[in-house]
């Protein structure tokens, strides 16, 4: 990354960890006098740097998976909409993959999860948590595939589903912007088969679920104005 260029090393360092945590580019222009093409161009490096390092590094099939957690976000740019996918392995909280595109369609949902399959190490028992979209159980199978030859001589390899594979999905429904109902489903995938529910939860409307969520943690509920006539006495 920092081949060719002349300014202090320092100064460098400094520019690209202010642009990580998202200082503007105009900000660190006039705080250091530097030219705007200059802070572009050390963003490029810094981000092409990462990349060389992800999938070297994380993405090597070098990493245990246990508990995989992914999801995407909608991201409003100059350029318009864009949709970046995240993943993120929940023992050690290292984000292991990433994927932004302008469409969240299917091929969304499979570059995130084979970027997740690359890092794993081996074919072991892992659980992977999304949110309703109905693109990630079927990407998450694809992925998740290994290559096994099950007849003698020339053919085609067959491709099985990790025999462990659990598929966490967490199915909110919202009436009027607002979320009345939660469904939570553990699923797992058969050989050749479709996915098959192991388990599942349901949540009402969160104004029943409110006074025993709070009974349960043991956190009170403040009084309203009703249940303190003192109070409001003497206003």
């Amino acid at each position: 990354m920092l081949e060719g260029l002349r300014k202090p090393t320092e100064l460098i360092v400094i520019v690209v960890t202010l642009l990580a945590y998202g200082c503007p580019v105009q900000a660190i222009v006039k705080a250091f006098g530097l030219d705007e093409r200059t802070v572009a161009s050390w963003r490029d490096r810094a981000g092409a740097q990462c990349q060389r390092v992800q999938e070297a590094v994380v993405q090597s099939g070098k990493l245990s998976l246990t508990h995989v957690q992914a999801d995407e976000i909608r991201v409003k740019t100059r350029a318009g909409v864009m949709w970046m996918g995240l993943a993120l392995l929940i023992e050690s909280r290292l984000w292991i993959a990433g994927v932004v595109q302008q469409s969240r369609d299917r091929s969304l949902a499979d570059r995130l999860l084979g970027q997740v399959r690359a890092c794993a190490h081996s074919v072991s028992q892992v659980l992977v948590c999304v949110d309703g979209w109905a693109a990630y159980p079927k990407a998450i199978v694809r992925a998740f595939r290994e290559r096994v030859k099950t007849t003698a001589g020339k053919g085609r390899c067959c491709l099985q589903v990790w025999p462990r594979l659990l598929i966490g999905q967490v199915i909110k429904k919202q009436r009027k912007r607002r979320t009345v109902e939660v469904k939570r489903t553990l699923s797992t995938r058969e050989r050749n088969q479709p996915c098959k529910p192991v388990c599942t939860t349901q949540q009402g409307e969160r104004k029943s679920t409110r006074p025993s969520l709070n009974a349960s943690m043991g956190v009170r509920q403040a009084p309203s104005d009703t249940h303190c006539p003192k109070r409001w006495k003497h206003r």
